[in-house]
């Protein structure tokens, strides 16, 4: 037996330590079929049967603030159009480049609070509050709902007739949790663990050869919620290497392709009704614009 971080080394020396965990969390290696995720797991290499796929550009490049993506920007908020290779904020990795800190950084603003979160490969719309007051009026916001979201997202195979539209409502519980993540999941029937109301509607815009385009409404804001019912359908979002362990479609993605796309609710402070869309990023564009893969 040896690590799977080994073998892949023995075999690939050109390949560094840090390109084998960017590749591993991609879904590069598969053993025995399923996507492996963890450069520690022994293997044996005369009987598991062990598939890797070179990726390029695995190491993140440095994040550079756009004016381009500032969708919406007054003396109270700043609602940004996100890249999904990003943290929205500061992680336990404290010498981490994320968003909020570019954002404050590179467009020298001394207060910017996140108002809400989207996961590191999550792209799309996120708000950001200027002040104390109106990210205290937010939080009351998404307290009583009164910010709606829509998300797109591409599944994993073709989804069935009778769930191109439907509703998940059920309830999730915490069933991991690092110093650097969680992984949550469906509440079973014998599951004693606390667990959170989560409520989504899914709709299907357009099915592939092996993959779906689908709209995603929240109606809960849990932790990993969509990505842990796109996987709960038996459909995980590609390039979900958490939620998802054996995909149909076989190409890498260097994300999840969840992307945040449209924003409504009324201005805390001015009334206004806002109503904000973002445009599709190119790894999305490159999958719904054509059918080949």
């Amino acid at each position: 037996m040896v690590s799977l971080r080994n073998y892949l080394k023995e075999k690939y020396p050109e390949l560094s330590n840090l390109v084998i965990k960017k590749s591993l969390e991609m879904g590069a290696c598969t053993v025995n079929g399923k996507v492996e995720r963890y450069a520690s797991r022994d293997v044996n290499p005369q009987k598991d049967k062990i598939a890797y796929r070179k990726v390029k550009d695995v190491i993140n490049k440095p994040l550079v603030i756009s004016k381009a993506r500032i969708v919406f920007e007054d003396e109270h908020l700043l609602i940004y159009d996100k890249e999904g290779y990003y943290p929205s904020t500061e992680t336990s990795s404290k010498n981490q480049i994320h968003l909020l800190g570019e954002l404050k950084k590179q467009l020298k603003l001394r207060k910017l609070y996140a108002v809400h979160r989207l996961d590191k490969g999550t792209s799309g719309l996120i708000i950001f509050a200027k002040d104390q007051d109106t990210t205290s009026k937010f939080n009351e916001m998404f307290i009583d709902k009164e910010i709606k979201k829509e998300y797109l997202a591409i599944m994993d195979g073709i989804l069935p007739v009778n769930k191109s539209k439907t509703r998940i409502d059920n309830e999730l519980v915490l069933i991991d949790r690092s110093e650097s993540s969680q992984k949550w999941g469906v509440k079973g029937k014998n599951t004693t663990k606390p667990s959170k109301q989560a409520i989504t509607e899914l709709e299907l815009i357009k099915a592939y050869k092996d993959y779906s385009y689908v709209k995603l409404r929240p109606f809960t804001g849990r932790t990993h919620q969509l990505r842990v019912h796109a996987a709960y359908l038996g459909h995980p979002i590609l390039g979900d290497t958490v939620y998802g362990e054996k995909f149909r479609c076989k190409k890498i993605f260097d994300r999840h392709l969840l992307h945040a796309y449209k924003l409504s609710f009324k201005h805390p402070v001015t009334g206004v009704n806002l109503q904000l869309v973002s445009d599709l990023p190119d790894d999305f564009k490159k999958l719904v614009e054509t059918n080949l893969l």
